[in-house]
């Protein structure tokens, strides 16, 4: 792909290869990294905030968040394994992170890739994403 100019659709598209080459790169290192929050200055120019993180981070799985999610997705007709899943919602990407006891409405709790923002959805919406 040869790009000429970042607009939406390419800076989502360009985003997410950046963050499966760093997941290598990582890999390589024994070190999470991850895209922040990115920014399109113009048309030819864009910047992503780089996030490194050294053996303190605990798995998504491992999260309070994530062993929700494992517990009380089923029941509401989500796979388990869906957790970390990336899906897209009007245009933008979401990562399943977690379930969110206090909402019996929106409760998948998800990290909007772009700005790293807590997003809830109803499992219902999820389910029919990914």
């Amino acid at each position: 792909m040869n790009v000429q100019e970042f607009d939406k659709d390419t800076a989502m598209l360009f985003r997410a290869a950046v963050e499966r080459k760093l997941e290598e790169v990582g890999n390589d290192f024994g070190i999470t990294l991850k895209v922040g929050r990115s920014r399109m200055q113009s048309k030819s120019t864009m910047s992503f905030e780089l996030n490194a993180s050294v053996g303190d981070d605990l798995a998504i799985e491992d999260t309070p968040g994530g062993k929700r999610f494992k517990m009380y997705a089923p029941g509401y007709g989500l796979d388990a394994s869906k957790l970390g899943k990336t899906f897209r919602f009007g245009g933008t990407l979401y990562t399943i992170t977690g379930w969110c006891l206090k909402s019996r409405k929106y409760c998948v709790e998800t990290e909007r890739m772009r700005d790293g923002v807590t997003v809830r959805f109803a499992p219902d919406h999820v389910r029919s994403m990914v």
